[in-house]
C-alpha cells in the first residue's frame, strides 16, 4: 500500500521545479531591471550639479549651480592691441581643473555646451574646448599634446 508520503512526493518535487522556474524568470527580470536602474543612477548622479533641474519648452536644463570660486571673476578692463579686454581670474590650473569636472558633469548629463557656457558665463567653445582635451587641463598632465 502507497503511504501518504510516496504520494506526496511527487507533487513536491513538481511544486519545487515549478517554483524553480518562476524564480529564475523573476531573477532575469531583476536583471534586466537593475541595468536599467543602474543607467538611471548614473543618469542622477551625473545630475547631482544641477539645480531645480527641470527641462524647459525648449528641451534644455536651467537653473546650473555655479560655485562662486570656480565662477569667473571679471577683473580689471584694458587694451589689447586695438581691442578692448577684461582680465578673468581663477585661472589657475587647479580651479580650470575643478571647473572643467563640473562641465564634464554637466555635459555629461546631456546639457548642451551653449547652456553651460551661458551659465557659466564664458564662450560655448571654451567648454567644446575642455571637452575636445578630453576634460583634462595639459598643465596637470605635465605636458602639451
Amino acid at each position: 500500500m502507497i503511504s501518504n508520503i510516496e504520494m506526496a512526493l511527487p507533487a513536491t518535487i513538481y511544486r519545487v521545479g515549478e517554483l524553480e522556474k518562476k524564480l529564475e524568470q523573476l531573477m532575469l527580470k531583476i536583471d534586466s531591471s537593475s541595468n536599467a536602474l543602474g543607467a538611471q543612477i548614473t543618469q542622477i548622479k551625473s545630475c547631482m550639479v544641477l539645480k531645480d533641474s527641470v527641462p524647459n519648452d525648449e528641451g534644455t536644463i536651467a537653473n546650473i549651480i555655479v560655485p562662486e570660486e570656480l565662477s569667473y571673476s571679471k577683473g580689471k578692463k584694458f587694451k589689447k592691441g586695438k581691442t578692448m579686454c577684461r582680465a578673468t581670474s581663477n585661472k589657475k590650473t587647479e580651479i580650470v581643473a575643478r571647473r572643467w569636472a563640473l562641465w564634464k558633469e554637466q555635459y555629461n548629463a546631456g546639457i548642451p555646451a551653449a547652456v553651460i557656457a551661458r551659465a557659466w558665463g564664458c564662450d560655448h567653445s571654451t567648454i567644446l574646448n575642455a571637452r575636445d582635451m578630453n576634460w583634462q587641463n595639459y598643465k596637470l598632465k605635465g605636458s602639451k599634446k
